[in-house]
């Protein structure tokens, strides 16, 4: 493992659960989910691999494509994972294989910032793509009416060459 991050945060929404009142137990449960199985997660290994995401049990898993076919299965190897404790909402990364970085003062990456020389080879962090992982609360009454809020999960999911993967609280 090269790294490990733990936080709690909190989805910026609130229930009204009317007469029922909130559920006795559970009334607020938290989970994960991808936009499509095998999606490319807009992060690569440091050999340049696409890492696509699973979801595995709940658990986002971000596997290497190592044979370059566009898919992923629990025999290729995990580059990270993401985990929700569903009652509690604290979020889990965490990161085996290193991740590729950009190097600011390298002219040759597509996505570089205006090039700073006062920075020497600083590496950017890296940032799951919009859209494909989300975090989902559910909120349910007393008599089990349930709503839902939901959030992309690109921001607390971060991973940096200097830091380990964080999450952040950034809702």
């Amino acid at each position: 493992m090269i790294g490990y991050a733990q936080d709690t945060f909190t989805i910026s929404a609130t229930a009204n659960y009317g007469a029922d009142g909130p559920a006795a137990s559970g009334s607020t449960q938290y989970s994960l989910t991808i936009s499509a199985e095998d999606v490319l997660s807009g992060l690569q290994t440091t050999e340049g691999k696409n890492i696509r995401l699973q979801n595995e049990g709940g658990i986002i898993v971000g596997r290497v494509d190592a044979d370059g076919n566009g898919s992923v299965d629990t025999t290729d190897l995990a580059a990270f994972a993401i985990h929700v404790n569903a009652t509690t909402g604290e979020l889990t990364v965490v990161q085996y294989l290193s991740i590729k970085h950009d190097d600011i003062n390298d002219h040759d990456e597509s996505n570089d910032p205006i090039d700073d020389p006062a920075v020497d080879d600083a590496a950017l962090t890296q940032w799951l793509a919009s859209g494909t992982v989300s975090l989902t609360a559910t909120f349910t009454d007393g008599d089990g009416d349930f709503t839902t809020a939901s959030t992309d999960c690109r921001t607390p999911s971060r991973f940096s060459s200097f830091v380990m993967p964080s999450a952040t609280r950034t809702w």
